[in-house]
């Protein structure tokens, strides 16, 4: 079981082009693309300001054609100091779809996944 703070939302578009637009939400440099049987993402762990770690993971279910749409991108920020509220505004701005940041939990073995929302962003 895996459990994250962090921001997931629904969109009708692929991890590809999901990315290209949350690299310029948070102004983020190239990130690492990889995939196994039930997940693809993008990662990248880089040091920011000289002195700054910043950690992203966004992955999201596949079935090897496509990204599954019905299932959440789930979006994992580690960065000191970030706005919850204006990354969540800008990810709606960007996107035209609810966003939710919370606790996420999850299984490699299970579909289901267990929500506790903090705060949402509504269309």
């Amino acid at each position: 079981m895996y459990t994250h703070n962090c921001f997931w939302f629904y969109v009708e578009k692929e991890l590809s082009d999901v990315i290209e637009d949350i690299k310029e939400v948070l102004r983020l440099p190239e990130c690492h693309r990889d995939y196994e049987d039930r997940w693809e993402w993008y990662e990248l762990e880089d040091t920011v300001d000289s002195e700054q770690m910043i950690s992203f993971n966004m992955s999201r279910e596949h079935d090897w054609t496509q990204g599954l749409y019905e299932c959440p991108v789930i979006l994992r920020i580690e960065y000191p100091g970030y706005d919850i509220d204006e990354i969540g505004r800008r990810l709606l701005e960007v996107f035209q779809v609810s966003i939710q940041f919370g606790k996420l939990e999850f299984s490699d073995y299970s579909p289901d996944y267990t929500y506790d929302i903090v705060h949402k962003w509504y269309v």
